[in-house]
């Protein structure tokens, strides 16, 4: 955080310089001056004292006038104001050197409490303010110094405060932009300060459970994962205007427990249980991270079924969005980018020689980072989201080990020795998410058999991980090119081993529950759907299979029908078993 300087000068909108930040930058130095502000032809100044803003004026906020602040809050009306105004003509032509201010005159002619005046006056100031902070583009210059005819119209205002409401309200997206930019590659940590200042921000509940999660460090889009965006960016620069905030290399990052959504959780004590252990090797991802309401697997299988049951087809037309064709061009490079994790090194994934130097990867990182950033993807493709995040997840772990010079000496000697292409073991973790994502993506596209390449590179990485096993197992049921018996039987199998090895992943139990049907084994089946309900109760694809199963038995009142693979028998199969067939 830079000092605030007299006379210095630059662009809003450069080096990512805005007016929160001048404002952050007085506040801290406890300066008395004004920020002057050209736009176009237009110009403003907010005059600071100890470092609080104290009145702002100039033709580019003539609005918010004292008068229209009192009549909004019923204290005068407009006949009132224009007799103020009048009067101040009046004395101003006779006296140019004692012309007193509106609210003066409106204490004297008009009965205003004095009290309503100055809170209107500290009113007009927060306004003008906050609607200065909105300017993304302007010539800025600072002026230290008392000027003695704001001092007998000041209005002191909550500085701390104001700069919170200012940034949560106002701040373009632009400014916000700019700070995403500034924190890639970097994990983000609140640092002491005093409770008097936190308590001065005035920040909201949800923010403050935000603030909450920053006691450790934590991974931008981890924030943003569990609140939203705008929030988290207008949460962080506050912290980093105010110099509170402290960046960290991207693998300090700790994970965030998958229970843990700023909206509906306030409490610090459960905010606190988040785990200690670095976030790459977390193995598994909350269901509202994947797929909404449904849990990771279930998500992939409403949407890669489509073609063969009409639950599947529904989920997929109402969840898939269009997206433009430069967007899917972007999302195919982003698939390609993310089949390289894992099977390149840190060069080659950066596009860069061994012989790079540090600006060449800090170009190279950053131009990456920037295009496959998930801002970059305007639809609301979750899926394509995650990847996204994982993928620019790998690329911080390249460049924070490539960028520091005894790091990378250490890795340059681990490849030489050809010990691995990633750093340790808790990068291959991130590795294998990432393959994980990148699956997910290739099923909701039918290509059932990269889906399957890149899951068996994810449980190369972790064989014993029973989600990357069961949708490997899904990519196979769902596949119209391979044999139904075979893929049943595979799918059977793999299945069984997948939730032994995660038995309370409530996808593969749905997983399960769907082979099992398909198998004829409908008593089977059903127990699956309930026990994935009784995991994950908002599970719409396993609440659809019981409907239809609930549907199925309606009709049939007869004790003696045959049921399960009698039944499929008299009735030559199912809907999906017809489907199926080839």
């Amino acid at each position: 955080m830079k000092a605030w300087r007299n006379g210095e000068h630059g662009e809003i909108g450069k080096d990512g310089v805005y007016l929160s930040d001048l404002l952050g930058r007085a506040l801290l130095a406890g300066a008395t001056g004004d920020i002057h502000l050209a736009i176009g032809e237009e110009e403003a100044r907010v005059f600071v004292s100890k470092g609080v803003p104290v009145h702002a004026s100039g033709t580019a906020v003539l609005r918010d006038f004292i008068g229209q602040i009192l009549i909004e809050r019923g204290l005068a009306d407009t006949a009132v104001i224009e007799a103020a105004y009048t009067a101040q003509e009046t004395e101003s032509a006779a006296a140019p050197d004692r012309r007193r201010p509106i609210g003066a005159m409106l204490a004297v002619n008009a009965d205003i409490s004095p009290e309503a005046i100055r809170s209107a006056v500290e009113a007009q100031v927060v306004r003008r303010v906050c609607h200065l902070v909105s300017i993304d583009s302007a010539r800025w210059a600072t002026t230290s110094g008392e000027n003695s005819e704001i001092r007998a119209i000041a209005a002191p205002v909550d500085a701390y405060a104001l700069l919170a409401e200012a940034v949560r309200t106002h701040a373009s997206d632009k400014e916000l932009s700019d700070l995403s930019d500034a924190l890639l590659g970097h994990s983000v940590k609140l640092t002491a300060a005093p409770p008097a200042t936190m308590n001065a921000l005035k920040l909201t509940d949800e923010e403050k459970a935000l603030l909450a999660l920053i006691d450790r460090p934590r991974k931008v889009h981890q924030l943003e994962s569990v609140s939203s965006r705008k929030r988290t960016r207008t949460v962080l620069k506050t912290l980093s205007i105010l110099g509170i905030l402290e960046l960290l290399p991207a693998d300090r990052g700790m994970p965030i427990k998958d229970a843990v959504k700023i909206p509906r959780l306030l409490n610090n004590a459960d905010l606190a249980a988040s785990s200690p252990v670095p976030d790459s090797t977390s193995q598994t991802r909350s269901s509202s991270q994947v797929s909404g309401a449904s849990s990771p697997v279930s998500g992939a299988s409403s949407q890669v079924s489509g073609a063969s049951s009409q639950a599947g087809s529904s989920s997929q037309a109402g969840s898939a969005k269009k997206q433009s064709k430069s967007e899917s061009a972007l999302a195919d490079e982003l698939l390609k980018q993310s089949a390289l994790i894992g099977k390149v090194n840190y060069y080659d994934l950066l596009g860069l020689t061994k012989k790079a130097d540090v600006g060449a990867i800090r170009t190279a990182y950053t131009t990456l980072a920037k295009k496959f950033h998930p801002d970059t993807f305007q639809s609301d493709d979750e899926e394509i989201g995650s990847l996204a995040r994982g993928v620019v997840s790998a690329l911080n772990d390249a460049y924070t080990a490539l960028s520091d010079p005894e790091r990378r000496k250490k890795y340059d000697a681990q490849l030489a020795a050809g010990h691995g292409l990633t750093e340790d073991s808790a990068q291959r973790s991130g590795g294998a998410k990432v393959k994980y994502e990148m699956a997910i993506v290739h099923l909701r596209r039918h290509e059932y058999q990269k889906a399957r390449e890149t899951l068996k590179m994810a449980m190369e990485i972790h064989p014993d991980h029973g989600l990357y096993k069961g949708t490997f197992a899904w990519a196979l049921f769902a596949d119209p090119s391979i044999d139904r018996g075979e893929a049943v039987s595979r799918a059977s199998k793999l299945l069984e081993e997948a939730i032994l090895l995660s038995p309370k992943e409530a996808g593969l139990h749905y997983f399960f529950g769907r082979v099992l049907k398909e198998r004829g084994d409908l008593d089977m089946a059903e127990r699956s759907f309930k026990r994935a309900l009784q995991m994950e109760p908002k599970h719409k694809d396993a609440a659809m299979e019981m409907r239809l199963m609930d549907l199925r038995k309606r009709p049939s009142e007869d004790p003696g029908a045959p049921r399960g693979k009698a039944a499929r028998a008299a009735k030559g199969g199912g809907i999906l078993s017809r489907l199926f067939k080839k």
